[in-house]
């Protein structure tokens, strides 16, 4: 590695988006059409998380990359 890695101590995790029940507590509340755009991530971090939940709720999704972030509709 080319660049080393310092440990941080005290830095609190941020309340998010990384959690299933998340994803379907918001999937619950979309209609078909709806989106909803995930800044700064990258769609490979979304995938598997937001493909549980909207199995999950039984719904269809897309996710696309845009500037800054994912953005992810519900489609059925």
């Amino acid at each position: 590695m080319s660049k080393e890695l310092r440990i941080e101590k005290g830095v609190p995790v941020p309340p998010g988006t990384n959690d299933k029940g998340y994803w379907i507590k918001l999937f619950r509340s979309m209609q078909v059409g709806d989106s909803v755009l995930v800044p700064g991530v990258h769609i490979s971090a979304l995938a598997g998380q937001q493909s549980y939940a909207a199995k999950s709720v039984g719904i269809k999704i897309t996710r696309r990359t845009e500037p800054g972030g994912v953005r992810c509709w519900r489609v059925a």
